[in-house]
């Protein structure tokens, strides 16, 4: 499951990333690949604690979470 997430989101990325500037608006382009960004650290993050026990699972995935909001964050406050 984690890696099928994974695969998911990497795909979206690049997809995006290829977009012609005239098919979408570099903000919606931003908030796409920073969700993918999300997702995909979700996933990293549940293989983690899957393979690496409820300990390690809880430190990456705070790790991760602290990660994800500092971008979006970010993504706010200072718009393109």
């Amino acid at each position: 499951m984690g890696s099928a997430l994974s695969s998911v989101s990497d795909s979206l990325t690049l997809s995006v990333s290829r977009l012609p500037g005239g098919q979408i608006a570099i903000v919606d382009a931003i908030t796409a690949i920073l969700l993918a960004i999300a997702v995909n650290t979700a996933a990293k993050a549940a293989r983690a604690g899957f393979l690496g026990g409820k300990r390690m699972g809880a430190t990456i995935g705070a790790v991760s979470t602290v990660a994800v909001i500092a971008l979006a964050a970010v993504h706010i406050l200072i718009r393109p």
